[in-house]
């Protein structure tokens, strides 16, 4: 045997004839495949592209932020002028209540006044129904002209308003009221059909300070 031939040999026990090898005995050697060194190496993985950066988050629009936010609440109506048969309604019942005044009529001021008459005089006095009506009786408020110069109304629902200029000429305690020209409120209500006198403001005309 050459040497070539017996290290040929040698080789094929060392791959075969140990523990490795699947052979039973007497069977024929079939020796595990064993890589070639010439095998292609497994080709490179190729690194990961880099995640891209989150984008910033785009700023909420101003006109989405600052946008005024619409109220639910249902808008109050304005206050209108009466329709033509209200409005003559109204007259001829104030009419028939600056006609009492200017009378000192109690009777007919009992009718025409609201029960709950709340009445602010031109001396900042705060008077009920009766406290009026009393001081009518008895002389202590007496007119001796009452007259509407101007007017212009208000309607809501069941109240009306009425404000203006009017000139009276009025004595209280037996004292000469000292102006003659005032501005003057009155609220009206509807209650069962009938417009009475809930509230009286009035204020006395005078030029303002400084000027003649």
């Amino acid at each position: 045997m050459t040497r070539a031939l017996r290290s040929l040999v040698l080789a094929f026990v060392v791959l075969c004839g140990g523990p490795g090898c699947g052979a039973s005995p007497g069977e024929g050697a079939r020796c595990p495949e064993v890589a070639s060194p010439e095998t292609t190496p497994p080709a490179p993985v190729a690194p990961a592209a880099p995640a891209s950066p989150a984008s910033p988050a785009s700023p909420a629009s101003p006109a989405a932020s600052t946008a005024p936010v619409a109220s639910s609440a249902p808008a109050a109506s304005p206050a209108a002028a009466p329709p033509p048969a209200v409005a003559a309604a109204l007259e001829a019942v104030h009419q028939k209540l600056v006609a009492a005044y200017r009378a000192n009529d109690v009777a007919t001021l009992e009718r025409l006044v609201s029960p709950d008459h709340v009445h602010n005089n031109v001396f900042g006095m705060l008077q009920t129904k009766e406290a009026l009506l009393a001081d009518m009786r008895s002389g202590t408020l007496a007119f001796k002209a009452y007259d509407i110069t101007s007017s212009r109304w208000m309607v809501h629902g069941d109240l009306a308003i009425v404000t203006g200029t009017l000139h009276a000429e009025a004595a209280r305690a037996g004292k000469r009221v000292p102006v003659t020209e005032f501005r003057f409120t009155r609220i009206f209500e509807r209650r069962a059909g009938e417009w009475q006198e809930l509230l009286f403001q009035n204020t006395m005309v005078v030029a303002p300070p400084g000027k003649p």
